[in-house]
């Protein structure tokens, strides 16, 4: 399903005209941590089109540090305790992770991402306005 919305959007983008952008000095800039190539292609999408900056990678970041990180955690990853600790030693910004662990619904998947220092979580498969708003949350708006 989430492939198929990534088509659907990676069409949409060759035929739409991009947003102006504001100035980079004043956007908040988000690092995407996301291992599979098409689903971090359509999150730099959808966030670059909400006004934000995409920081290119971790060197990029360490020169001023990203406002907001987002890392997929992956299916197949068996420490995700771990994983969130090294992102919580290597980034200082709000963390929102990104996985199929998690549930719509489910208070436990919530209430566990934030005792391991993790801001807001996202199902997947998700939509862009969900993105949105977990990136609003995460950033405490």
């Amino acid at each position: 399903m989430l492939a198929v919305t990534l088509m659907r959007h990676l069409a949409v983008e060759m035929s739409e005209p991009t947003l102006p952008s504001r100035s980079r000095a004043r956007m908040n800039q988000i690092l995407i941590i996301e291992s599979d190539f098409q689903i971090r292609r359509l999150l730099e999408h959808w966030v670059e089109e909400a006004g934000y900056a995409v920081m290119g990678d971790q060197t990029e970041a360490g020169a001023g540090g990203p406002d907001l990180v987002i890392a997929g955690l992956g299916s197949s990853s068996t420490r995700v305790a771990e994983r969130i600790d090294a992102l919580r030693r290597a980034h200082s910004a709000p963390l929102l992770l990104v996985s199929s662990r998690f549930r719509r619904g489910l208070a436990e998947s919530h209430t566990a991402a934030r005792h391991l220092g993790v801001q807001a979580v996202l199902p997947t498969p998700f939509n862009q306005a969900e993105l949105m708003s977990a990136i609003a949350s995460a950033q405490g708006a």
